[in-house]
């Protein structure tokens, strides 16, 4: 992108000067570490438009200033893991005690189950598939979901600001 060569790992944008290979500028900055440190394991693509730079860190598409790599906007695209809900589990019954009259005897759950108060509340987790692909004013993501039944979709973006324009 012009004079700039851009790299992303799941943490950080190195923006390197396309002549020397100097630092232009690294997001997050840290001018404190000295050179820049190493990317990590994955790499992933930046795309370049105009006077921005799109990159993908962990589960979060973010914008830049080309040029000065100020963030313009972040959009998180990871949804929080499930939980199992805890229902407080039943008291004990006393063995020797007898009903109310009004209480109806409950039969006791039989066989293998979640008899220890849980109650599933399915899985479902989205994570961003795709490296981001700029064409007009609009900026593109693919997602993959995650659980019970496995998807994937593609989220619009306005490329100045990071709005949802639509979602397959």
């Amino acid at each position: 992108a012009g004079d700039r060569v851009f790299l992303a790992d799941d943490a950080a944008v190195h923006a390197l000067d396309i002549e020397s290979g100097r630092v232009a500028w690294l997001y997050p900055d840290a001018p404190t570490l000295g050179p820049t440190a190493p990317a990590g394991e994955t790499l992933h693509a930046v795309a370049c438009a105009g006077d921005r730079a799109f990159a993908r860190l962990g589960q979060t598409l973010a914008c830049f200033d080309r040029d000065t790599g100020r963030l313009l906007w972040r959009r998180a695209f990871a949804e929080p893991k499930p939980v199992a809900a805890v229902e407080p589990p039943e008291p004990k019954p006393d063995p020797k005690a007898e009903p109310a009259k009004d209480e109806p005897k409950v039969p006791r759950k039989k066989g293998k189950g979640k008899d220890k108060g849980e109650k599933s509340l399915g899985s479902k987790v989205t994570l961003i598939l795709t490296p981001p692909v700029v064409a007009g004013p609009r900026v593109f993501v693919g997602l993959t979901h995650l659980g019970e039944e496995a998807r994937a979709s593609l989220v619009a973006l306005d490329s100045a600001t990071g709005h949802e324009l639509w979602r397959t």
